[in-house]
């Protein structure tokens, strides 16, 4: 499902502000023919689009926006929407949302080993707070002892 929230501000961002790519990216077929039809701009315009996705839960932002990001960039709607459609590098979501599926893939570890970390801290917590909790009821007993 889509998020409920979109934002193009960076203080709203995910915690940690970037995204792995690969560095031969400007090889990749679909890339080359954007950047035979939109030259460098074309292809700077796909990272900013990918940077404003990875912001996003999901990495899915909807179509709608276009216009805000067509100022942001300054350049048209018509561009962007140019650059989303017609290069197999997004996918769309029923006319109504975009996406990639690059990105999406190359997060999938990343957002793996923060959900990972994310319940190690949990339960580090869990455990220091039941060690206090132990100790206040006259047993001493360490989180190795559950």
């Amino acid at each position: 499902p889509p998020p409920e929230i979109y934002t193009l501000s960076l203080h709203d961002a995910l915690p940690i502000l970037y995204f792995p790519h690969d560095v031969t990216a400007h090889d990749n077929i679909k890339l080359l023919r954007l950047k035979a039809n939109k030259g460098l701009e074309g292809y700077g315009v796909y990272w900013c689009l990918l940077e404003y996705l990875r912001m996003q839960k999901n990495y899915s932002m909807p179509l709608s926006l276009l216009p805000a990001l067509a100022r942001e960039f300054g350049l048209s709607t018509e561009y962007l929407s140019d650059i989303i459609r017609k290069y197999d590098l997004f996918v769309l979501d029923d006319e109504q949302y975009f996406s990639s599926p690059g990105l999406s893939k190359r997060m999938k570890p990343l957002d793996e080993k923060r959900k990972t970390m994310a319940a190690k801290k949990s339960s580090i917590r869990g455990c220091i707070s039941g060690q206090i909790t132990k100790k206040n009821n006259g047993t001493e007993k360490s989180c190795s002892d559950d």
